[in-house]
């Protein structure tokens, strides 16, 4: 294994050690001051653009569809408009609107029907769109 690379997170009290190992796999080394058990956890890079799984340099499983929606895709066209800070999106029936609260600075989404009945939205001020 190569040396261990050191990060620090001041802002939050954390220092990350990371490496890689002779086999290609990443580690990552977070020590905890003031703790007694210790823990180790295993992730890899599967699911999205990773979908195949090798084993000693041979493939053993690989997804191949790649349409993952109920029904095969459609050709359709969208209507996008940006007006100031507003922004919509309509495609087929369904248009989302994305507006921005200039007092809190965030953005707030919607969804709404072809009759501009809301369908979905955003609520609240600690919302994913919420900008710093």
């Amino acid at each position: 294994m190569a040396a261990l690379n050191k990060t620090e997170y001041p802002s939050i009290g954390e220092t990350i050690w990371s490496g890689k190992l002779s086999n290609g796999l990443t580690v990552f080394v977070i020590p905890k001051k003031g703790f007694r058990s210790c823990y180790a956890l295993f992730g890899t890079h599967y699911g999205g653009s990773m979908r195949r799984f090798e084993l000693n340099g041979t493939v053993r499983w690989e997804i191949r569809d790649d349409r993952w929606a109920l029904l095969d895709p459609e050709a359709c066209a969208a209507d996008i408009s940006i007006e100031d800070v507003n922004a919509s999106i309509t495609v087929g029936k369904i248009t989302a609107r994305v507006t921005m609260e200039e007092w809190h600075r965030r953005a707030n989404i919607a969804f709404y029907n072809e009759k501009s009945e809301l369908l979905l939205k955003e609520t609240g001020t600690g919302g994913a769109l919420a900008l710093k």
